[in-house]
């Protein structure tokens, strides 16, 4: 006979302990019920596709109020050096490129790889903004980007100054009336 295992586990396989053996492995495999491990595995992978659709939704956000434009982009993943922002009139373009950590396998038989996606977001109808003034802050790992939106005032009213009055007569019965 073959010798299998060099650890000295040649008289323990024999023909003779290979009906014990399978006798061992058929009851463990009764005892699982895989209905249930197929069902949680699932409902991981549907929670884990959940967290990247929202992952892809809500890292970058635009916040539009009033009197500016809010840019908050969540720098989890993100190398400031692989990130663009970009202002043309009318649209605001942000280019980032992003390391996430990628689960693939079955069960508890997984593994765990880094990789780097591209995320291209574009907000269009973009009011023209102020960029002297713009101010950019970072806390806790969350970029914002404050963009005062630029009013052109109208002068839709001319005043005209008067530096004096002239009156064509001067009547003194009727002076009250001036």
């Amino acid at each position: 006979m073959f010798k299998i295992f060099s650890f000295g586990f040649s008289d323990k396989l024999n023909l003779n302990n290979i009906g014990n053996i399978s006798g061992v492995i058929q009851s463990f495999l009764d005892n699982i019920d895989l209905s249930e491990i197929t069902k949680s595995y699932e409902e991981a992978s549907n929670e884990h596709l959940e967290k990247d659709e929202e992952t892809e939704s809500s890292f970058i956000q635009l916040k539009q109020d009033d009197d500016m434009y809010l840019l908050t982009i969540n720098l989890r993943g993100i190398d400031l050096r692989e990130l663009s922002i970009r202002y043309d009139p009318g649209i605001i373009e942000v280019n980032a490129n992003r390391s996430e950590v990628q689960r693939s396998g079955f069960g508890i038989l997984y593994s765990n790889m880094i990789v780097k996606k591209s995320y291209n977001r574009k907000f269009e109808n973009i009011e023209e903004i102020d960029t002297d003034q713009v101010l950019k802050n970072i806390d806790n790992g969350v970029l914002s980007i404050r963009m005062p939106k630029k009013y052109i005032l109208e002068s839709g009213t001319n005043i005209i100054e008067v530096d004096s009055i002239e009156v064509d007569s001067y009547d003194e019965d009727n002076v009250d009336n001036y």
